[in-house]
């Protein structure tokens, strides 16, 4: 429905995009930026397309800081890909079933209980491999 990726590994969008970077961090003034479906991104090019924009901010004054929504739960989006953080998906949606009990859609995933969120809070995701009940597929890694 998001229609196709970006041609994330394409030279002319990987300048677009730390351009578009740069303009938000030096001629706004941002302090950082919140990168949204980071796992669209693949294949991410050589180097991957993150890479080069944490690179290119971590020359920024500050350095300004990198948050990547990346739905897949691997540490390596920090460890190798060098964003700072990863908004945690799995902590929204087990906090919003927790509060207000739907369970439509993705949400379908995440269990309403204290001991859940306490294990993501723990963990850092709710998700680190196990099987996710939407495709049945392994999802996430232990960090």
């Amino acid at each position: 429905t998001w229609g196709d990726r970006p041609a994330a590994d394409d030279g002319p969008f990987a300048a677009l995009v730390i351009d578009n970077a740069r303009f938000w961090l030096e001629e706004v003034g941002f302090d950082g930026l919140r990168l949204d479906a980071t796992h669209a991104l693949e294949p991410g090019g050589d180097p991957h397309i993150l890479r080069r924009l944490a690179d290119a901010c971590a020359a920024l004054p500050g350095p300004p800081v990198l948050i990547a929504e990346d739905e897949r739960n691997d540490p390596a989006v920090v460890e190798s890909l060098g964003v700072d953080g990863v908004w945690a998906d799995d902590l929204h949606h087990v906090a919003h079933v927790l509060v207000t009990g739907e369970r439509d859609g993705y949400y379908a995933g995440y269990t309403p209980s204290v001991a859940e969120l306490a294990r993501c809070l723990r963990e850092g995701w709710v998700y680190s491999g196990q099987s996710w009940p939407l495709s049945g597929e392994p999802r996430g890694k232990p960090r």
